[in-house]
Order: C-alpha cells, then structure tokens, then sequence
C-alpha cells in the first residue's frame, strides 16, 4: 500500500513505515502530525476513490 501526499508545497509517495524530510512544517523532529492532503491511495491493485477521509499520520 502506498500513498500520494501533499505537504509543504511539494508531493510525496510515501509507504507504511516510510521517513521523508519535509519542509515548511512547524515541529521538533519526531513529532507526530496527520497530513489530510492525500491525493491518491493505492492498496495492491485497488485505488481508492472517496478520500475525503483519508489522512496520513506522519
């Protein structure tokens, strides 16, 4: 399963476990936030269609 985000600007394909470096997020290093700007979700052959609901805890 994989992710299309969006944060601090730019886009990132992210997966369970993933670390990134993002910029422009307001926090100490290690902190948890959730990011809500997912533009695609894919689970093996399955994209997601509704993801309003979605959010990514990063």
């Amino acid at each position: 399963m994989y992710a299309i985000i969006r944060c601090g600007g730019q886009q990132y394909k992210v997966n369970k476990g993933d670390e990134i470096v993002v910029d422009q997020v307001k926090g100490n290093p290690g902190d948890k936030f959730d990011i809500e700007d997912v533009l695609m979700l894919r689970d093996d052959h399955v994209v997601a269609n509704n993801l309003d609901k979605v959010k990514v805890v990063a």
